[in-house]
């Protein structure tokens, strides 16, 4: 039946279902359902602590991986022994200096040193020249390399104590050179 004061009394009218299909959806289909059951499954605690593994996965590289995936990253377990190997490095540094140094002995003597700018220059302190020579030649390698975008603070003061108190005259030397190539 046509409104009043229209004039359309010819037009056809829409049905219901052809009014909420031109909506982009239909009194039939279930999406508020799915958007609910989506938003439930977001709020559980399973889906929270789905995401939270992810997160630690993509963050901490493969020591956060589930073990059936740990051995397809790292068969040998080698990237594994290295990261738990820097994480003592680092905890030691702070507490006992003797450790550390034992522990960074065995680093340099079992792994590749990492590409990290800011380990390679507390490497540099360590009272085995052999070790400092072979973080200094790391730090070179990337800074020709291009490799050393941001230069840690500390560098220069290490390099300058390498410079004053290496009992080796050619590391004296590369300490100097190198720390003029930084600057310049």
């Amino acid at each position: 039946m046509p409104r009043r004061g229209d004039g359309d009394g010819d037009r056809p009218r829409k049905s219901w279902s052809e009014i909420d299909k031109a909506r982009g959806k239909s009194r039939h289909t279930s999406s508020d359902r799915t958007d609910r059951q989506q938003e439930r499954l977001e709020k559980s605690q399973a889906y929270r602590q789905y995401k939270s593994n992810l997160d630690k996965f993509f963050e901490g590289g493969a020591t956060a991986a589930p073990d059936g995936l740990k051995a397809l990253l790292d068969p040998s377990g080698e990237k594994s022994a290295r990261a738990k190997a820097i994480e003592a490095i680092q905890k030691a540094s702070a507490e006992d200096r003797k450790k550390w140094s034992e522990l960074v002995k065995a680093f340099v003597e079992e792994h590749e040193l990492p590409p990290d700018p800011y380990l390679l220059t507390e490497f540099l302190g360590h009272p085995k020249e052999r070790v400092a020579e072979k973080a200094m030649g790391k730090l070179e390698a990337m800074h020709e390399a291009g490799e050393l975008k941001k230069v840690p603070p500390s560098l220069d003061q290490q390099l300058r104590s390498l410079e004053l108190t290496a009992d080796d005259d050619d590391l004296r030397e590369r300490a100097k050179a190198f720390r003029e190539r930084l600057r310049g």
